[in-house]
């Protein structure tokens, strides 16, 4: 059977056990709901109509500030991975955020790229460290500049690690010395990265890289403002670094 998992200012994970999964990250605060379960109404996200037939899993509330978290499991508001216990095929991410016109989202779907739910989340712990580029990538948003497109390459950047904006040349069009699409992670945990961008499929040429989303800050040592952000930041480091 085939299965596939979703993403939420609350990140909601979505999942159909023996058929369908996703996850969802947003920025709103989620509603009540049961530890032990989820039904679809629990979930209910801006991006539903990108991911019918999938099933909340997890639900979490980005915190304002980041600090204290490195090293440890991020709370989640409720945890329903059981619903997806046989496995999964595909992942979804919906980020909904209250942005400075109104409410703001985006919703982005790939193949998995783990067999373990919990690395699904953004990462806390030492040793997860997800870089590489994913295929099928689906992308839609209320966001100008990102594009309602199908079947796109993606590039992920998840660790807890701090980093540089030296890059491996993976991704044609990153910069050495701008915070984007491709960068570096350091030894030590001490920042954080949970990005996902749309990048040409050739690494040596085509059209420029573009975030997606970026949650970044929350294994900071400090208790800073974290950084999220849907698309490009309109100035600065694209990645909202």
């Amino acid at each position: 059977m085939s299965h596939r998992v979703l993403f939420l200012r609350r990140l909601v994970t979505l999942a159909a056990a023996g058929a369908l999964a996703a996850a969802v990250l947003g920025a709103t605060a989620p509603p009540a709901v049961s530890t032990s379960a989820a039904t679809a109404a629990d979930g209910a996200t801006a991006c539903d109509s990108h991911a019918s037939g999938l099933v909340p899993v997890y639900g979490l509330t980005l915190p304002a500030h980041g600090g204290g978290l490195a090293e440890h499991d991020l709370a989640t508001t409720f945890d329903n991975s059981s619903a997806v216990v046989g496995g999964f095929d595909r992942v979804g991410y919906c980020l909904e955020l209250d942005g400075p016109s109104g409410p703001q989202w985006v919703w982005t779907a790939m193949p998995s790229f783990t067999k373990d739910t919990r690395q699904l989340l953004p990462p806390t712990k030492s040793g997860h460290i997800v870089r590489q580029r994913v295929h099928d990538l689906d992308t839609a948003s209320n966001v100008a500049g990102v594009p309602t497109a199908t079947g796109g390459t993606g590039y992920l950047e998840m660790w807890p690690n701090s980093y540089g904006p030296a890059n491996a040349r993976q991704i044609h069009g990153s910069s050495t010395s701008t915070f984007d699409s491709d960068d570096t992670p350091r030894t030590d945990v001490g920042r954080g990265s949970f990005q996902i961008h749309r990048v040409s499929p050739d690494p040596l040429s085509g059209s420029a890289p573009s975030t997606v989303l970026a949650v970044n800050g929350l294994t900071q040592v400090y208790v800073l403002p974290i950084d999220v952000g849907i698309g490009n930041q309109p100035t600065g480091n694209p990645d909202w670094t």
